[in-house]
């Protein structure tokens, strides 16, 4: 290797690149900044628990633009930090039990994250408050999608299925400071894995008009939907007992 950035006490669990930098999240609760040299250059610390998750997100308030990474950790606590000065920009408790997985949009301005007693939290980054919960999960959520081109948000796990939510109907108010919680039903549910769905990948096809909805599973298969965002068109096993990672 051209460079060894070694700085985490145990193991690495997300990273982020970017042109300039690289952004190492770790079971040791730190999030660590490094320059391509491998020199180490910033440390943000403060969560009580493994960061399972980090993102990058830009939000736009008062026709200025803040890039922000958002991370999660085991301890249920979501942060925002400010990437220029790697300054904790927020701080919520917003899970009960570890945060397992988080998928963010910088349009609608959002962050879904999942966590280990089933619930699934919306957190607005308008007003920094928890504003629904999705409902009807059996299981632990292991993968979240957003797609934002139709408003949905996609949620797949240990109950074998994938739930697509309709986030057409959510709205935001900036006036609004306390948390509400309105619970989300699902809009629609794809089934067919024989076991836990542990990622998901949308891949746009025929124009935009549907879409190719990957499943990988913990027994190494590949599912493979044909979907629509109103409704499924048709489901196959793309490929069975092949995948090795």
């Amino acid at each position: 290797p051209k460079h060894v950035c070694e700085g985490h006490t145990m193991k690495v669990t997300a990273m982020i690149l970017t042109q300039e930098c690289l952004y190492t999240a770790g079971r040791d609760s730190l999030i660590l900044k490094w320059d391509w040299d491998g020199n180490q250059t910033s440390k943000m610390e403060g969560h009580t628990g493994p960061v399972n998750c980090l993102q990058s997100v830009t939000i736009t308030k008062a026709e200025s633009e803040l890039p922000l990474l958002v991370s999660a950790c085991g301890g249920g606590v979501l942060k925002l930090w400010e990437k220029a000065t790697g300054r904790l920009h927020h701080n919520k408790r917003i899970h009960d039990s570890p945060i397992e997985c988080m998928a963010v949009s910088d349009t609608l301005r959002i962050v879904v994250t999942a966590a280990w007693d089933h619930s699934v939290v919306l957190y607005s980054l308008l007003t920094n408050t928890m504003v629904y919960t999705f409902d009807g999960h059996a299981g632990v959520v292991r993968s979240l999608w957003i797609d934002v081109p139709s408003c949905r948000l996609l949620t797949a796990g240990d109950a074998k299925s994938i739930s697509v939510f309709d986030l057409t109907t959510l709205t935001f108010h900036p006036e609004t400071s306390r948390d509400q919680k309105y619970v989300v039903k699902p809009y629609y549910t794809l089934l067919g894995p024989k076991a836990s769905i542990i990622s998901l990948a949308l891949t746009k096809e025929h124009e935009g008009k549907w879409y190719n909805l990957y499943g990988v599973t913990k027994d190494k298969s590949l599912y493979l939907w044909h979907y629509s965002p109103n409704s499924p068109l048709q489901q196959r096993l793309a490929t069975k007992n092949e995948l090795t990672s």
